[in-house]
């Protein structure tokens, strides 16, 4: 294990951040401080990034206002730079996106205006700006913070912030039927906010997630089963934390792999703060003291168990990051290494590590 460990340190790469823009292109100011929380995926070459969150000017301690992002920014293959594509039909961050077909589906998320159930997809294409695909049918509910996986032509969307509440509803939309919509399944046991979940051999995977209207913040994990229509326990968060604002992605093996998030103690006591005061303390802490995760974990479903594919890893330790799996290994994109910070740095983790 240990020797192992070392390769996976060894192997992750960083790269620094490149120019998102084409030669002559317009750049928004702040947006070189990398976001957290945008949509992201990898449509077979193409990385697709869009929208997304930061504070490009004031502090979020000293009462910053949160900016979002509109635009859609792609990488063709490994050796090229990003380029910018076009925009999102709104400035959003928080939404939920899985590669579908000829594009990204981008699910909900939040705004200026504030959530949306707005649903569309970014078709993706070599030289073209990118088309909004706006034929989808909207959520039922506004819902930011979820998290959204797909089996076969079914898209699944849970948890998270629905209508301005924590919500522990799942939906599914059969992207090949003839009469699209979002129907209900199966609730979740509970309210789960910034969870995550991935797909594996036609089941759900999903992993807790924290309840801001309780305060209670779980590393528990369920399987969804569609022949059945039911969730069942799992073997929950390795090390006994919190997959909360973490990202997860299913390997070519079927293994699920899931990294990064926030130290479950610690988000536990910050979600117990009410005023400004405690909030501010919170927020001008040192980075290392917030212990976001930097593991590097792989669960295999045949035997319900996970293994340590890293560890302390500081380009892991990050929350509200965006991941895409590519032909030679997973890419973490960006996100928050602190409360109002961001980091424009995107690390491959290599398949070969996570063996």
């Amino acid at each position: 294990m240990t020797a192992l460990i070392i390769a996976l340190i060894t192997a992750i790469q960083i790269t620094a951040p490149a120019p998102l823009y084409e030669p002559g292109a317009t750049r928004p100011t702040g947006y070189e401080k990398g976001v957290s929380a945008m949509f992201a995926g990898a449509v077979g070459d193409t990385i697709v990034m869009a929208g997304g969150a930061n504070f490009p000017d004031v502090p979020a301690a000293d009462g910053g206002r949160k900016h979002f992002y509109y635009e859609i920014f792609t990488k063709h293959g490994e050796n090229r730079e990003w380029q910018f594509r076009g925009t999102l039909p709104q400035p959003l961050a928080y939404g939920m996106s899985v590669p579908l077909g000829d594009g990204l589906l981008c699910i909900g998320g939040t705004g200026y205006s504030g959530q949306s159930r707005q649903v569309f997809k970014i078709r993706t294409g070599e030289r073209e700006i990118y088309l909004i695909d706006r034929s989808w049918p909207d959520l039922p509910a506004a819902v930011s913070e979820g998290a959204a996986a797909i089996i076969g032509s079914k898209v699944y969307v849970a948890g998270g912030i629905a209508d301005g509440k924590p919500s522990a509803t799942v939906w599914m939309l059969d992207t090949e039927s003839s009469n699209r919509m979002w129907i209900p399944i199966a609730p979740l046991p509970s309210p789960a906010v910034q969870p995550v979940m991935a797909s594996s051999n036609g089941k759900l995977y999903l992993w807790y997630g924290c309840n801001t209207a309780t305060g209670e913040v779980s590393g528990r994990g369920l399987c969804y089963d569609p022949d059945t229509d039911s969730w069942t326990p799992v073997a929950p968060h390795p090390a006994g934390g919190t997959f909360t604002g973490a990202v997860s992605a299913t390997i070519p093996d079927g293994r699920i792999f899931c990294a990064g998030g926030v130290d479950r103690e610690i988000f536990a006591e910050a979600l117990k703060y009410n005023t400004r005061e405690q909030i501010r303390e919170y927020q001008l802490r040192p980075q290392s003291s917030y212990r976001f995760q930097g593991d590097a974990w792989v669960y295999d479903p045949a035997t319900d168990s996970w293994r340590n594919c890293g560890s302390n890893n500081f380009s892991l330790a990050r929350a509200g990051a965006g991941i895409a799996v590519t032909p030679s290994g997973i890419l973490v994109i960006e996100g928050e290494l602190k409360p109002g910070i961001r980091t424009p740095q995107i690390a491959l983790i290599p398949f070969d590590t996570l063996r």
